[in-house]
């Protein structure tokens, strides 16, 4: 059988976090999510409020409810189906990882492992770019900030806390 890299959601559908376009209700068994078909999915990251999906091509998508900016469209728009980033896929900024935190969101670009710069904005997303590798939050300011200056080799998150495996400061 073909590896296909579907993504396949269940659960509370609240704001459209399972992305099948639903808002309300729940999804009891797993379904395929229709939008990210042939888009050959790479990691997908998850908390209460969205989800992100990354694809092998270095694109983020994420829906599911769009409060403080943490779905990177530039709003508080909730989405019900997985919506591209579309500023990173403008500027042609290839992500490596995803991780959805309850207030946030973050996605490592580049080479893991290699230095990395750092942006922090409240629901808009900018960039610092150093040696080809970028670590790129979408926060509000007073739920924390990343750091600037460690070589960063894993990013996640959860409710409330963002980790990033350090190696050292450069």
């Amino acid at each position: 059988m073909p590896d296909t890299h579907d993504v396949y959601t269940w659960g509370d559908q609240e704001n459209g976090v399972a992305g099948h376009g639903e808002t309300e209700g729940h999804q009891y068994l797993p379904r395929m999510v229709a939008a990210l078909r042939d888009k050959e999915t790479i990691q997908v990251a998850a908390c209460g409020f969205h989800t992100a999906a990354l694809t092998a091509s270095g694109r983020i998508y994420t829906w599911g409810e769009g409060k403080f900016g943490r779905l990177g469209h530039g709003d508080e728009r909730n989405r019900s189906v997985p919506t591209v980033i579309a500023s990173l896929a403008a500027a042609d900024v290839n992500i490596a990882q995803v991780a959805c935190g309850g207030f946030h969101s973050a996605a490592f670009s580049g080479m893991l492992a290699r230095p990395a710069g750092v942006a922090v904005v409240g629901a808009l997303l900018t960039q610092s770019l150093f040696l080809s590798s970028v670590i790129a939050c979408w926060i509000v300011q007073s739920q924390g900030s990343c750091t600037r200056g460690e070589v960063v080799s894993t990013v996640s998150s959860g409710m409330g806390t963002r980790r990033m495996k350090r190696s050292r400061n450069w």
